[in-house]
């Protein structure tokens, strides 16, 4: 997957952030500073169809994969989640909450949280011995 660009106004697009200068763009807001952070774009109907053309060719390459290799890929995708949690989407879930007065002192568990329904999935696709 190519890197993304806070600021480029990019779409994911076949496994990667796509810079398209044709889209509007609408700003991402620190809501801890109300400052802006980054820009998203706005998806057309089009995009949209593209995108999900896309998926429907990424499945069929997943459907033809084997447990085993589904179960490496899902726990892949955990270990690059779970090697983010110290990044931005931390950074900005803690400054939301210290604007909202309430306390969270550590966002990690929170994101974290988000990896194990892919563990699971992917102990689920261990072939049976």
């Amino acid at each position: 997957m190519t890197g993304l660009d806070p600021h480029a106004g990019q779409v994911i697009l076949g496994n990667g952030f796509v810079t398209r200068k044709d889209l509007p763009l609408r700003d991402v807001v620190n809501p801890a500073a109300l400052s802006i952070v980054g820009r998203t774009a706005q998806c057309t109907p089009a995009i949209i169809a593209e995108a999900l053309g896309l998926a429907v060719r990424a499945q069929r390459d997943w459907v033809a994969l084997d447990g085993k290799s589904r179960a490496a890929a899902l726990h892949r995708l955990a270990d690059a989640m779970e090697a983010d949690t110290a990044g931005g989407a931390a950074e900005l879930m803690t400054r939301a909450f210290r604007r909202s007065k309430m306390v969270m002192m550590d966002p990690k568990p929170q994101l974290q949280s988000c990896t194990r329904p892919r563990r699971s999935s992917a102990r689920a696709r261990r072939p049976l011995r």
